[in-house]
């Protein structure tokens, strides 16, 4: 079998990581985020390009440098229904099977800045 012949593993996705809650991986499948930017955790190959889609658009691509990455999703999501999905390519063009988890963001309006008193 040549080394084209072979398909990198497939992302195993261990949570999410709402940082308007905490810095920690306690959020899973179905979940209500209330964070726009959420982190997903999962496990990766050093080396590999990863590939993050957002209701089947590309949002980001990056490069593992460690077996487990958390990487805060690379653009602002709207409220609503998503289903992340997280696919692997390695050094020869080979693409993995695809490892997604859907949740829902209800994130409130941005803080109002204090600017002083009038």
């Amino acid at each position: 079998m040549s080394t084209n012949d072979v398909t990198p593993a497939t992302p195993s996705i261990m949570g999410l990581i709402d940082h308007s809650v905490s810095n920690y991986a306690d959020f899973s499948y179905g979940s209500t985020l209330h964070d726009d930017a959420p982190g997903i955790v999962f496990t990766t190959i050093p080396g590999a390009t990863y590939s993050m889609y957002d209701n089947g658009a590309l949002i980001g691509t990056m490069v593992a440098t460690k077996t487990n990455t958390n990487w805060t999703v690379p653009s602002v999501l709207f409220n609503g229904a998503h289903e992340l999905t997280l696919m692997a390519t390695d050094a020869a063009g080979n693409n993995s099977a695809q490892a997604s988890i859907n949740f829902t963001v209800a994130a409130g309006p941005a803080a109002p800045a204090y600017l002083g008193l009038i």
